[in-house]
């Protein structure tokens, strides 16, 4: 046998160059498994889980020169983006079990790879998963408390777009003749809608999220929500939730007594929240003197967060002595008043407030101190 030059072997290896050149690319999946896929070649994903049904079995794969995939059992859609290709198999059989189907990759020139995709089904229940006022999965039969509201008061409901990562909710709905809602949309900042430290705290992400605004009735006792879960990858999942409307879920108080020597002073008060939605209540004077009440439009605003007890003052400016009993109605953002607060002042006199009262003819004081008094009002 004649023995194989230098320069044959070089031919040799180049024609396998070329020829290699002129093959079929492998299948690289990159998930839910990373694994290249030779021709004929089964890809088993049985390991990394089952998938609930109905369910889309979603793999991604490079690109390359690979344009499309069919199928004789299952039925492809393909996502392109960049240099991945992402492939949604629907159609899948409708029976718990391991099950193997067989998939065809066609490159660009019609070529074709068939490979064969193992993977299990069980029966499960689609998820649903609650972030805000609760962070819970909701049960499918059930109708669970998810906190207080005030009557009236508008609450903020946040649900996971994520279920049992096969899918994602796209869309979700309020049920039922007078429901009555608003779709947040998700590039809405969250900050907006909930207190910046809730955020902060629960770690939450405006994108993962579908956010619905609604509104309690005025009338206490159990209000029931019926949640409706869309996605075009799966039916529909219908939850429900349970709002415990309480006129009492805000509690408020003020100071009882205030002391003052004539001149400016505060009403201290306290607001305690015990419902899940954050709230702004106006507090107006209804007896105060006009000319007492600091600001221009004689009422002060307090935001309460949910869970938060908030300290807050009731600024005064006092200008005649004697004994008044201060009333404030206290407002919701709702123009709604919702309490009635009550303090009393005891104004002391002030050679000051003497001297400013006997000019106004306000003074308290006994007949017999008149010529004195009027006497000091000359002089002043």
């Amino acid at each position: 046998m004649e023995k194989l030059t230098s320069s044959t072997i070089s031919k040799i290896l180049v024609l396998l160059v070329i020829l290699s050149t002129v093959t079929l690319a492998s299948v690289q999946v990159l998930s839910p498994v990373e694994k290249t896929l030779e021709p004929n070649e089964t890809l088993d994903l049985t390991q990394e889980r089952a998938y609930g049904l109905p369910v889309n079995i979603e793999i991604e794969i490079e690109k390359r020169n690979w344009e499309e995939v069919t199928s004789d059992e299952l039925t492809p859609f393909i996502r392109e983006r960049g240099d991945i290709l992402r492939i949604y198999l629907g159609n899948t059989p409708n029976e718990e079990g391991i099950h193997n189907s067989t998939i065809t990759f066609v490159d660009e020139e019609g070529e074709t790879q068939e490979n064969t995709i193992k993977y299990e089904l069980v029966e499960k229940t689609l998820s649903v998963d609650m972030e805000y006022p609760v962070r819970r999965r909701l049960p499918p039969e059930e109708s669970p408390i998810i906190g207080k509201a005030a009557p009236g008061q508008k609450i903020t409901l946040l649900i996971k777009t994520d279920s049992t990562r096969e899918f994602s909710w796209q869309e979700a709905n309020i049920l039922g003749r007078d429901s009555n809602y608003t779709i947040i949309p998700r590039d809405k900042d969250l900050e907006d809608i909930l207190p910046p430290r809730m955020i902060e705290e629960k770690q939450i992400n405006a994108l993962e999220l579908i956010a619905l605004e609604t509104k309690v009735p005025r009338t206490e006792g159990e209000h029931n929500l019926e949640l409706e879960l869309d996605s075009i990858w799966t039916d529909r999942a219908i939850r429900n939730v349970t709002i415990d409307v309480d006129k009492n879920a805000f509690g408020f108080e003020t100071q009882d007594m205030l002391k003052t020597a004539g001149e400016s002073s505060k009403i201290q008060g306290e607001i305690k929240s015990n419902s899940i939605a954050p709230e702004t209540f106006t507090y107006s004077p209804i007896t105060l003197p006009k000319e007492w009440v600091e600001s221009e439009r004689e009422k002060t605003k307090v935001k309460v967060i949910p869970g938060e007890t908030k300290q807050f003052t009731l600024p005064i400016r006092i200008n005649q002595e004697g004994r008044y009993t201060a009333e404030y109605q206290v407002m919701d953002s709702q123009g709604i008043i919702v309490d009635i607060q009550k303090s009393t002042i005891t104004v002391n006199p002030t050679l000051s407030s003497k001297l400013h009262g006997m000019g106004r003819g306000h003074s308290l004081t006994l007949p017999i101190l008149q010529p004195f008094y009027s006497l000091l009002t000359l002089f002043s």
